[in-house]
């Protein structure tokens, strides 16, 4: 019943934020700051355009500023485990769409959108967000799951096919999952050599106690007349 409330909120959301031509209004996207959203427009060989893709990051101070369900929005990341990208994609001709060939680029490292059982990488908000086949003008709208290996207080490049954008530093009000993991690591790494260094100096302590012990069990030699 929870997961239907969120689908059905986010998506009220998200369509009161369309335009009459059915993406995300001008007055809504230039509320949205620079580094926390971006438009992709994937073209054929021949150039002409194929899908327009905007998306924008779903933080509580935008969310508040298109006046929408911030405890939603909580529950969304809860659902997928992270923080996550509204997206609106919307088709010039006939053309196919799938959210799992979003892709995300950091330090040289590439994380794709995550298709399985263990992990939920995108939640449609209508049917065309499933993927396959757009028909002409026609709509898809959903959210996509921003991955753990993101550190999104640093900049990151989105990517659909051959397009891509940089997105971040995005401000969620917390430190993001790849942060939190790297405090984590060095946390552990920190215990792991202070650990050492007292293990470490333990026995030395007991080598230096007992060569005291052995050589004052050994009887002095009596000095030769």
């Amino acid at each position: 019943m929870k997961s239907i409330t969120i689908v059905i909120v986010m998506g009220v959301l998200l369509v009161v934020s369309f335009s009459v031509f059915g993406q995300v209004a001008d007055e809504v996207w230039n509320q949205i700051p620079l580094a926390e959203k971006a438009h992709l427009i994937t073209t054929a060989y021949s150039g002409s355009r194929k899908l327009s893709i905007m998306c924008y990051a779903s933080t509580e101070s935008t969310i508040r500023r298109l006046e929408g369900p911030v405890a939603a929005n909580a529950d969304i990341e809860e659902a997928l485990g992270g923080h996550f990208l509204n997206v609106t994609v919307q088709s010039y001709g006939n053309n196919y769409f799938w959210p799992k060939d979003f892709a995300f680029t950091q330090n040289n490292q590439q994380y794709n959108v995550n298709v399985n059982a263990r992990s939920v990488g995108y939640l449609p908000m209508n049917d065309a967000f499933w993927g396959g086949e757009m028909k002409p003008s026609t709509l898809a709208y959903g959210v996509i799951k921003i991955p753990d290996g993101i550190d999104t207080n640093r900049s990151f490049t989105i990517w659909y096919d051959d397009v891509s954008a940089t997105l971040g530093p995005i401000d969620f009000g917390e430190s993001s999952p790849a942060a939190n993991r790297r405090i984590l690591v060095l946390s552990i790494a920190a215990g792991l050599i202070i650990l050492f260094v007292l293990i470490s100096g333990f026995l030395v302590h007991r080598v230096r106690k007992k060569r005291r012990q052995t050589d004052a069990s050994i009887p002095m030699q009596p000095d030769p007349p």
